[in-house]
């Protein structure tokens, strides 16, 4: 069986964060980086790395010259080149809310989770992906997807708002009894609960997931699993554990590229909790089957090239670099604590 390398993971936490400090300025901000694609996992990252001094700089930073006056993050009125109003508008956001309420900057976070409310569909639980910048970025009725919601849930689990969070888990309890079983894993919805299907191409790796094709959306999977764990641990119901667990199964339905394809991080991150919750060995070989090959490709300058997406490291944006970094070092952390905690 497949053991996590726990020496290995917390290397590669260590040395991520002693890379990620020496990008930093005085003022808080990344060193050449506005996209804020690059900041979202920095507050956790360097708050539970006993950098703290330096996620209140950036937290101070982002407070006045990101937070808008609605809530929202966004720098010079966008939040950088890649993340555009029409898909996951609000995935950072959730992220960045957990973040600054771990550092008790709540002068940012209850604006952005106030926000972050506002985007939770009446009619399914889950949250709307996308936002209309010709009306204040006030949510687009109609269009829900897992990504949005798993993000938003996070928001809404660390500031308390437990009825918002308990809304998106039924939502995410539905859409695996629905369709856990299908011959292929939809992502998105129409209001009414149904499969939103009328993608384009180069809208359907966040659309859907298809198990007899590589190079899917894995992390949806893991996403919702996490979700629905913090859930159980938070309320002790036990829907919220089998739902968690049905993900986990729908991922082993996927084409054998799960175990190598790097959108799988998440997977490993809900296995380590399900590990922390039941003890069964089966969530740590998930987690070193997923998590031992990114760490074992990590460059020696402490960050990762992303292949499947960027045939050279020179074509990767640098915000994309410094997401997966952070991401990667966070996540490990986060694993760790679980794993030896048990």
């Amino acid at each position: 069986m497949a053991e996590p390398n726990i020496d290995a993971y917390r290397a590669c936490t260590r040395s991520v964060t002693e890379w990620f400090v020496s990008t930093l300025e005085g003022d808080g901000t990344i060193r050449g980086e506005r996209d804020l694609i690059a900041y979202y996992h920095a507050p956790n990252l360097l708050a539970a790395c006993d950098r703290a001094a330096e996620a209140q700089r950036m937290a101070s930073w982002l407070a006045d010259n990101a937070l808008a006056g609605d809530g929202d993050f966004r720098y010079e009125d966008k939040k950088g080149d890649i993340i555009q109003p029409t898909m996951q508008w609000n995935y950072i956001n959730g992220w960045l809310t957990w973040g600054l309420a771990r550092l008790g900057r709540f002068d940012v976070s209850e604006p952005a989770a106030r926000f972050l409310e506002r985007f939770q569909d009446e009619a399914t639980g889950g949250f709307l992906t996308a936002a209309n910048p010709d009306a204040g970025f006030s949510p687009i009725a109609g269009a829900v997807d897992l990504g949005s919601t798993c993000a938003a849930s996070l928001g809404m689990i660390y500031s308390g708002r437990w009825a918002a969070a308990s809304r998106a888990g039924e939502f995410l309890l539905r859409v695996v009894e629905t369709q856990g079983r299908a011959e292929a894993f939809h992502c998105r919805f129409h209001s009414d609960g149904s499969a939103l299907t009328d993608f384009t191409d180069d809208q359907a790796y966040v659309s859907v997931v298809r198990f007899e094709q590589p190079k899917q959306a894995y992390w949806y999977f893991g996403f919702a699993a996490r979700i629905l764990a913090l859930l159980y641990r938070a309320t002790g119901r036990s829907k919220y554990l089998e739902g968690a667990l049905g993900y986990i199964e729908v991922f082993d339905r996927c084409h054998e590229d799960r175990w190598e394809h790097w959108a799988n991080d998440k997977v490993a991150w809900a296995s380590a909790a399900l590990y922390q919750i039941t003890g069964e060995h089966s969530h740590l070989e998930r987690v070193a089957r997923c998590f031992n090959p990114i760490v074992a490709a990590q460059r020696d300058d402490a960050v990762w090239h992303w292949a499947a997406f960027f045939p050279t490291y020179d074509e990767q944006p640098s915000g994309i670099t410094i997401e997966l970094a952070l991401e990667f070092a966070f996540l490990l952390h986060e694993i760790v604590s679980e794993i030896d905690s048990r």
